[in-house]
């Protein structure tokens, strides 16, 4: 019975550790394709992304998201946003420093609310659901970046903003992959020693025998270890 139940205890956490190795190189996926995005908005098998970072959407209309939500958007070519209407919901490059970091060029979700020609492009009027004016400057067709799908996961945004700092993915994806990776090495390990055992037993030996038997499997382990390191390093090296 006791076995039984250690090998079930073992199995539920074989499964929540992959469960969470999948989710690892989901979120790692995430953060890399937001940095290697030209318009910082990451997109994941052909979705795009972006966490809602204030309340000037939230509203009764069912398009309504809120600050820490995470919502879906259809990115756009500049031909496409020239067809963009009054009543679209778009994501785009802010021409204001709206987080106050010093830097124009935020990324913000509102509703178009006005359009014109001037200049060769399309000029648009924005304003948030939740404001009671419309905002203080005007996009260019070039600005845009997508348009709001409908989609979102409430709360998720937060999550994400925090897994895509770099305190966040060093406490909640390096370390525990790390520990996860340590975990499988003790499991190999051990059936390495329970083979070796089991084929010392089979032979008659004491227990002074088996515990040397153990400690020369971990450090035939190891060694073969460091030596397919230090191959990978000489041919990094090479390279």
């Amino acid at each position: 019975m006791q076995n039984k139940t250690k090998k079930v205890f073992s199995i539920i956490g074989n499964t929540l550790a992959w469960i969470f190795l999948v989710f690892a190189i989901l979120v790692t996926i995430v953060t890399f394709a937001s940095r290697n995005s030209k318009d910082g908005v990451p997109s994941v098998f052909g979705t795009s992304i972006v966490s809602v970072q204030s309340g000037s959407m939230k509203s009764s209309k069912p398009e309504s998201f809120k600050e820490g939500d995470l919502i879906f958007i259809e990115k756009i070519t500049e031909t496409q946003a020239k067809q963009l209407k009054v009543g679209d919901i778009i994501t785009y490059r802010a021409p204001i420093d709206i987080d106050k970091d010093g830097q124009t060029g935020d990324i913000n979700t509102h509703r178009i609310t006005s359009v014109s020609e001037d200049g060769g492009y399309v000029w648009f009027t924005t304003k948030g659901d939740n404001n009671a004016t419309e905002d203080g400057y005007t996009l260019r067709h070039t600005d845009v970046i997508g348009v709001y799908n409908g989609g979102k996961l409430a709360g998720i945004g937060a999550v994400v903003d925090f897994l895509r700092s770099s305190l966040g993915f060093l406490l909640v994806i390096v370390l525990p992959m790390a520990l996860f990776f340590l975990y499988e090495v003790y499991n190999l390990v051990k059936i390495i020693m329970a083979h070796k055992v089991k084929k010392a037993r089979a032979e008659g030996i004491s227990a002074e025998q088996e515990e040397e038997i153990k400690r020369l499997a971990v450090e035939e382990y190891l060694k073969n270890q460091q030596k397919q390191a230090e191959n990978s390093q000489n041919s990094e090296e090479k390279e």
